[in-house]
């Protein structure tokens, strides 16, 4: 008898006249049956809450072990779940802290890959702005009146810059960072078409008006934070579908363009509708289609009347009122900002602090007491006040020195005949347009489109030209 044979052959247990063969596999095969009917015992047991984590633990598990394997997919779930925010809907999945375990396991995985592939990592100028505006962000823990929210918006930048070195780093081709794009105008989408069925069908109203109501928490918890998304992926839609070859990506990003301007316009916010003509004048002058992108925006007109509140018009005429409530409040709150910075000057009241010192800046109300908690309505007086000269300087400074990378890029993108790039730029300069325009009227500092507009211009600033790829294609 040979040694396969002897391993072969098979042991058994008798019990009761009965013969049963009992090899490892079986053996494995029975104790995840004892495993799983044990689970579904306990699971039937456990609250609903806990049943649908521990069903979420699974594909949590599965995700974990895929990014471990490729740091550029975490970064993918990273925005996924950043944008998207599935514990909105899905509330089992917050005691999960998915979020957490998504950057954590994502930063793991690009340590493993720098290690494994020695590579160096890529770091630019901007990088150190970034830097600088989180220290100054850092030193309001210490001097604010309330240290818990400059703590909490610290960490939270933190992540982000995190995010934004790997991102940076390991997006490192137009495809993978066209898929991106393509994520976020899709979450974006869903939020388009949530909002639209909150005005249409659910017929929400708020403070007297029809709007889209809540699509979400957080940066996009309001119509007005809410037009805001909308916007900064507007201009990516419009210049991916003038320029696309393919019919279904390029009719795809049409019906995107519909249903982003119906949902601006369904969420009855005007500082939405200045954010979104200004887009639109960017994209026609931008465009080397004329005629085209008049039709586009015909359509997009369309769409307006479609999706318009019955007071679509009157709203509209009111931007201009400043002597109307909402305006001259804002006005009011623009200038509390004012004297926050003239009395902190140099770092301002800390980040997140400027809400809660509200109180003793503001005038122009019958009781100042009630104005706890607002905020300023406009991201530069925000910036201003609660983190001084440094802080809005460092802010500018990024911002120009983003749109200058931009500019260059698509300087050597047109003389290099890359379509591609061209595009990315142009829908980049418009994203930023629209950002900056609505959040004229909003508090944004700490919201993520701006600093996610920030990771894919250093990603266009890193990738490589296409006459260096030409000639490392022809030296291979």
């Amino acid at each position: 008898m040979s040694d396969n044979d002897i391993k072969e052959t098979p042991k058994f247990a008798t019990g009761f006249g009965i013969t049963w063969v009992i090899s490892p596999q079986r053996l494995l095969r029975f104790l995840l049956l004892v495993l799983f009917l044990g689970a579904a015992l306990t699971l039937a047991l456990l609250p609903n809450m806990f049943q649908y984590a521990m069903i979420a633990a699974v594909p949590a598990i599965v995700v974990a072990i895929i990014v471990l394997r490729n740091v550029y997919l975490g970064v993918l779930f990273y925005y996924l779940l950043e944008f998207l925010r599935p514990v909105d809907f899905i509330p089992a999945l917050r005691p999960l802290k998915i979020v957490m375990l998504t950057e954590l396991l994502t930063l793991i995985a690009w340590l493993f890959y720098l290690i494994k592939n020695h590579i160096n990592i890529k770091w630019d100028n901007f990088n150190n702005l970034y830097i600088g505006f989180i220290a100054v962000m850092g030193i309001t823990v210490i001097t604010a009146m309330n240290n818990r929210f400059p703590f909490d918006l610290t960490q939270a930048m933190i992540v982000n810059f995190i995010i934004f070195l790997i991102a940076t780093n390991v997006i490192n081709s137009k495809n993978r960072l066209n898929s991106l794009i393509w994520l976020l105008l899709s979450i974006h989408a869903y939020h388009a078409l949530k909002g639209i069925y909150n005005f249409a069908i659910v017929g929400f109203v708020a403070a007297g008006q029809h709007t889209t109501g809540k699509t979400g928490s957080g940066f996009i918890g309001d119509e007005n934070d809410f037009a805001l998304a909308l916007n900064t992926m507007i201009p990516f839609a419009y210049f991916y579908f003038m320029t696309y070859k393919d019919r279904f990506k390029k009719y795809l990003c049409l019906f995107f363009l519909i249903i982003f301007a119906g949902g601006i316009v369904a969420s009855n916010s005007r500082g939405g509708w200045v954010g979104l003509a200004a887009v639109i004048v960017f994209s026609i002058i931008r465009s080397k289609r004329k005629l085209l992108s008049l039709g586009i925006v015909g359509v997009i007109i369309l769409a307006i009347f479609l999706f318009a509140p019955p007071d679509f018009m009157q709203q509209v005429q009111s931007i201009s009122d400043t002597d109307e409530g909402t305006a001259q409040s804002r006005i009011n709150y623009w200038k509390a900002a004012v004297r926050m910075y003239i009395d902190n000057p140099i770092i301002g009241v800390g980040a997140g602090n400027g809400p809660i010192r509200m109180p003793e800046y503001v005038q122009g109300f019958r009781s100042s007491a009630t104005q706890w908690g607002r905020t300023f309505h406009g991201t530069l007086p925000q910036v201003l006040a609660e983190l001084g000269t440094l802080g809005i300087g460092l802010y500018m400074l990024m911002v120009i020195y983003a749109l200058r990378i931009i500019m260059r890029v698509r300087k050597r993108a047109i003389l290099e005949d890359d379509e591609t790039m061209v595009t990315i730029a142009d829908g980049l300069t418009g994203a930023m347009i629209g950002y900056m325009v609505s959040a004229t009227f909003l508090s944004t500092a700490y919201y993520p489109q701006l600093w996610t507009l920030f990771v894919f211009t250093i990603i266009l600033k890193f990738l490589p030209s296409t006459n260096k790829l030409t000639a490392t294609a022809q030296n291979d």
